[in-house]
């Protein structure tokens, strides 16, 4: 089946709490709410006025329950605890309410030790499978739920991975040449090293953590993507580069021209330039625009 993420889970609870299945049972018997079978499943529901993303909301008339799915990341900076911070909101106001962790038995107790007691509960990609109807669609469920619950495939590298990788290795160079003298770029020790890898991150390029989740160039899409978790709109942009919304974040996006590996990298010169000047614009951008960090509302209303 290959690697399972975090939005297969999701796909599988929605399809589950659609027919009133034992997976949305479970993890509502295991909250300590009674959901009945009339329920409304969201993927990427808003919450914590906006300025968080839930992977699964259940929804029902005087209730909802807040599911996070982990297969291997980490949590964001303030994530466990803007659960918390949102269900005490929500039972104040006079709803059931409550917060479930959805992760592989392999890494339950990392994820407790970086959360605490933030959700109400914590179920296993196993017990779910376990869980799970013996008609067609359970055994599927099943299937993708046990995917989930094995460490993530490796492999050896291969002649193509090698050959992406020295590509990756004349990128840089390109990039070392372009830059003047003391203007540093870092970038990602990771990035351009296998066969299907499109993407070279700049993972701390002097930049806010608090407000940058990613920062990166995709070379075949032509395209210098940082994507934010700001309370405003971002303003006053580099020419050339666009605020783009999403439901959670704020994505500063340009467009510059595509970069083929089926060229060398030193022939390619101008095209990186154009990415690399974008880039640096860009960062420079962040560095004087005063934004203002989501977390830190979170954080405030804690």
């Amino acid at each position: 089946m290959g690697y399972v993420d975090e939005s297969d889970l999701d796909l599988i609870l929605l399809l589950d709490a659609a027919t009133a299945g034992p997976l949305s049972r479970l993890l509502a018997d295991r909250a300590g709410l009674d959901i009945g079978d009339a329920i409304t499943a969201t993927r990427s529901a808003l919450r914590n006025d906006g300025n968080r993303e839930t992977d699964v909301e259940f929804s029902w008339p005087g209730g909802v329950l807040f599911i996070e799915d982990k297969v291997d990341a980490r949590f964001t900076l303030g994530q466990p605890e803007s659960y918390r911070t949102e269900v005490t909101k929500r039972r104040e106001a006079g709803q059931a309410a409550a917060s479930v962790l959805v992760c592989p038995q392999r890494l339950r107790d990392h994820y407790v030790l970086e959360a605490g007691d933030s959700f109400d509960a914590i179920v296993t990609c196993e017990e779910l499978a376990d869980a799970a109807g013996d008609d067609r669609f359970g055994q599927a469920a099943a299937l993708v739920l046990r995917a989930a619950a094995e460490p993530r495939p490796t492999r050896p590298a291969t002649p193509v991975d090698l050959v992406r990788s020295e590509w990756g290795d004349a990128y840089r160079r390109v990039v070392g040449q372009l830059l003047e003298p003391g203007n540093l770029l870092p970038l990602g020790p990771g990035s351009l090293r296998t066969a299907t890898a499109e993407w070279m991150y700049f993972p701390s390029a002097h930049i806010d953590p608090e407000v940058v989740w990613s920062f990166g160039h995709w070379l075949p899409g032509g395209e210098v993507r940082m994507e934010m978790m700001v309370e405003d709109e971002p303003t006053g942009l580099p020419e050339g580069a666009l605020a783009l919304a999403k439901p959670a974040m704020w994505w500063v996006s340009a467009r510059v021209s595509p970069v083929t590996f089926d060229q060398p990298a030193g022939e390619q010169a101008d095209a990186i330039a154009e990415a690399v000047r974008m880039v640096l614009a860009i960062r420079g951008w962040v560095a004087g625009a005063g934004l203002r960090p989501k977390q830190r509302k979170i954080d405030a209303d804690g």
